[in-house]
């Protein structure tokens, strides 16, 4: 009876023991949570994301290391920031726990300045000739619309030594541009009309001078000079967004 009793006792202490174990796992699951500030940045250096770490749910930003997921490189600071545009990707780690990945767009912070094209019209005119009036008002008429109204006429005479306003520069352009006859012109010393296309001709070379031949700078002259001197002021912008390189010669 006596051995029956220690036996109950023995089995009874073992079952209290195994309830104290227990059978249940008591490792705590860590979670990492990484956010940002902001989705998107200007690539202008100075624009920059902040960086959050939770840890089940507590801030531990301050001793978590957050890498760039492209090259698993270990960032400097809490924040990001660039100056060149690009998408990347970031991801946080805690205790050998790796977090969530985010994504930060850094977008172009140069804003592109809209420079107003003109159009210089070089038209070849002399007081001899005949249809040259009737070209000069169907240029003037082009230039009256709106979509044209930046378009500027520089006139040079010529044709005859007789002509009273002939200089030596206009036979030099006017063979220079291949032009054929008076009246004629040369649009952005590109494109030319003469007597029998004067405002087809004239008016498809501007356009062709607004849509295919952008403005990316700009240049103003200012020049004042008397007996004893000569000055030129030239103030010069240039689009830095374009590839275009523009020199100037004075």
């Amino acid at each position: 009876m006596i051995k029956i009793t220690s036996i109950l006792r023995l089995l009874l202490f073992l079952c209290l023991l195994s309830s104290c174990s227990g059978s249940k796992d008591d490792t705590e699951i860590m979670n990492v949570e990484l956010s940002t500030s902001k989705k998107a940045i200007i690539a202008d250096g100075l624009d920059k994301a902040e960086f959050t770490v939770l840890l089940n749910g507590v801030d531990v930003t301050d001793d978590a290391k957050i890498y760039d997921a492209d090259t698993d490189t270990a960032l400097k600071f809490t924040h990001f920031s660039t100056e060149e545009a690009g998408v990347y990707k970031f991801y946080s780690v805690v205790n050998s726990v790796k977090s969530n990945i985010v994504t930060i767009t850094s977008e172009s912070g140069v804003t592109p300045i809209e420079y107003k094209r003109h159009i210089a019209i070089f038209k070849f005119t002399g007081t001899w000739c005949t249809f040259c009036p009737l070209a000069g008002t169907q240029i003037d008429y082009l230039l009256s619309k709106p979509k044209y109204t930046n378009g500027h006429v520089i006139a040079f005479h010529g044709g005859y030594e007789y002509e009273p306003m002939i200089i030596p520069e206009t036979e030099i352009l006017y063979k220079h541009f291949k032009l054929e006859g008076y009246p004629s012109a040369s649009i952005d010393m590109r494109d030319k009309s003469n007597s029998t296309n004067m405002t087809t001709a004239t008016r498809d070379a501007m356009d062709s001078s607004l849509t295919e031949y952008p403005a990316y700078f700009s240049v103003s002259v200012e020049s004042k000079a008397d007996e004893n001197n000569k000055n030129v002021k030239v103030d010069r912008s240039e689009e830095h967004t374009s590839e275009l390189q523009s020199p100037l010669i004075i």
